[in-house]
């Protein structure tokens, strides 16, 4: 279900799922996710929900530094809200990663890491 949700439904999205769910399999137990609960899931959908059909925040009040990443092609968070973000946060940084979708973050691991690394330092 992770491939379909965070990746592209290509063949080149079925890969980067791949080398990305392989590695997180590889994880010692201790370190290892811990099932989702169907009590859990539910209220994440539920949330989901409720932010879809709520009204676009007015972001302006935010004066904190703030990072925006995404990929490109985002189906859980569309791409166009992170450019809504940045347009309504002054000075707000926007990094949005090629060819990905919500699980951008874990397909461009590295780079998201240098990219956070930059914004904190």
């Amino acid at each position: 279900m992770k491939r379909y949700i965070f990746y592209r439904d290509d063949a080149q999205g079925e890969q980067e799922a791949a080398k990305v769910l392989n590695r997180l399999n590889c994880r010692e137990r201790e370190w290892a996710d811990q099932p989702m609960k169907i009590s859990s899931f539910l209220k994440q959908l539920k949330a989901i929900k409720k932010w879809g059909s709520a009204k676009i925040d007015n972001l302006t009040f935010i004066q904190q530094p703030t990072l925006i990443v995404n990929g490109d092609q985002d189906d859980m968070v569309p791409t166009e809200n992170s450019y809504q973000m940045h347009e309504k946060i002054k000075g707000s940084q926007l990094v949005i990663y090629p060819h990905a979708g919500h699980g951008s973050l874990f397909q461009y691991a590295d780079e998201f890491a240098r990219e956070v690394q930059l914004f904190l330092s």
